[in-house]
């Protein structure tokens, strides 16, 4: 099993290589998976936000991200942003609440960060 895991990561640092040399980046995001509780999402928000090296203020009162002023939207901002700072697979898992998309949520002035091999 060791092996199979070794070799299809090699695979895909490999692809991931080749589309950049291509020019052809593959971009992904951090994202809430649909049906996550309000009180999850929460804790998922309020521990990247607790972090110094994570700047939620795009999603305080006046941001470009503040609007829709919902627990899933804030959330969504802050775990992505985490995860572009950290970089790990395991930096977008969130107790199992999260997955990555290759779909910008970026929406009007509120840009989602997008850093390849996620450290900014």
């Amino acid at each position: 099993m060791k092996g199979v895991c070794l070799s299809l990561f090699v695979s895909l640092v490999f692809f991931q290589a080749l589309n950049l040399a291509n020019g052809q980046a593959r971009l992904f995001w951090c994202v809430p998976l649909p049906g996550v509780p309000d009180a999850q999402l929460q804790a998922n928000l309020d521990y990247a936000c607790g972090r110094p090296d994570v700047d939620c203020g795009p999603i305080q009162p006046g941001g470009a991200c503040y609007e829709p002023n919902t627990v899933a939207s804030h959330a969504a901002f802050a775990m992505n942003l985490y995860y572009q700072i950290h970089g790990t697979r395991a930096d977008c898992d969130f107790s199992g609440t999260a997955n990555f998309t290759n779909t910008d949520p970026s929406y009007g002035a509120c840009k989602y960060v997008n850093a390849i091999g996620g450290k900014l």
